[in-house]
């Protein structure tokens, strides 16, 4: 639904192109997306904004787990030496998103901090119901810090806000 009226009034012109651009890939719900609609369309949306690696991050994809194929992704700065690994799970409403539609924001916390950025793609609901991303987060938490070490921070936005709390 487009934002309308004095909320768009107030927005700076950046802001209104970005909600422009954002809408773009959520047209109106009628009829209803299905889920699949809405994690492409969700996906489509991360892949039209992604800006790319600051220069000296790279990342390196990992499987973990043994009752199911977990997979992290493991951001690294060039010639930076970490005390800190931060492990970041994505928003997405539980239903949403996953280790593409959060890459850049994992990349840029990789560069500003200089900490180790461990992202985990945790099962998304309906097909695996709470407590899956639960366990999930837990696994990939329990990776790093064994697998990587370091003092850990858990931390992430929205939905993966609340896995992390």
């Amino acid at each position: 639904m487009p934002v309308a009226g004095k909320y768009l009034d107030a927005m700076s012109e950046e802001t209104r192109a970005f909600v422009a651009r954002t809408e773009q890939f959520s047209p109106d719900d009628n009829p209803p997306f299905t889920l699949d609609q809405q994690r492409a369309s969700y996906n489509e949306l991360c892949k039209a904004f992604h800006a790319g690696y600051p220069s000296g991050i790279s990342a390196e994809d990992h499987e973990i787990g043994s009752s199911h194929s977990l997979k992290v992704r493991v951001y690294r700065k060039t010639g930076s030496d970490p005390a800190v690994t931060l492990v970041y799970l994505h928003g997405g409403g539980f239903v949403l998103g996953g280790l593409e539609s959060h890459d850049d924001i994992c990349a840029e916390l990789c560069d500003q901090t200089g900490f180790c950025v461990v992202s985990v793609d945790y099962r998304l609901a309906p097909e695996h119901p709470f407590p899956a991303d639960l366990e999930d987060a837990l696994a990939g938490h329990r990776w790093a810090l064994a697998t990587i070490g370091h003092p850990i921070i858990v931390c992430g936005d929205s939905a993966g806000a609340c896995l992390a709390a």
